[in-house]
């Protein structure tokens, strides 16, 4: 049933992307997001697929127990029940998840390539005691910082900056609308 419900989900999130006219690039990548094993194993917990004994079991075991319910009421109740399911119990966490789970440091990294763009990210601030650092990271475009992002790593502060300026571009129209989780 499992492998009945991953097909009947990856057909579901490619009409939900494909109805927001997304580049194919992102919508892949969005849609890897959403039918990843976190995502759909966060997803078993908060719809009560898996007992609350059952929390040991791997995100790989939990995904297959929401792919597994979504093949049997796919097969029990057709397209449209499923659709009905996935749309409550997934898509309507969809911005939330995308802006857990997607990756903009990657998706700014490919737009800058296919711009020509030189970035880098410069650490500007450390703060704290070692055991509870802070970093304050500037995204630099060109000479000119674009963005700035805090974080307890410096990779969190990186990925930070980068969500702030994908969401700039975003606003702006340079990038897809779809290509993050935010509205």
């Amino acid at each position: 049933m499992a492998y009945l419900g991953d097909a009947v989900l990856d057909l579901i999130l490619r009409e939900d992307i494909l109805k927001e006219d997304a580049d194919l690039s992102v919508a892949s990548r969005e849609r890897s997001v959403l039918a990843s094993s976190r995502v759909l194993a966060e997803t078993a917990r908060l719809c009560g697929l898996v007992q609350e004994g059952n929390a040991s079991l791997s995100d790989h075991t939990l995904a297959s127990f929401y792919e597994a319910f979504l093949g049997a009421l796919y097969a029990e109740n057709g397209l449209e029940e499923a659709r009905k399911f996935v749309q409550r119990t997934l898509l309507a966490r969809k911005e939330e998840l995308l802006a857990r789970f997607f990756d903009y440091k990657s998706a700014l990294q490919q737009y800058f390539h296919k711009k020509g763009i030189h970035a880098r990210y410069k650490v500007e601030e450390e703060s704290g005691p070692p055991h509870r650092r802070t970093y304050r990271v500037v995204l630099v475009v060109g000479d000119r910082p674009v963005a700035e992002g805090v974080g307890r790593s410096k990779k969190e502060a990186e990925r930070n900056a980068a969500r702030i300026y994908y969401l700039r571009l975003r606003k702006e129209g340079k990038v897809s609308e779809s290509a993050s989780g935010e509205a």
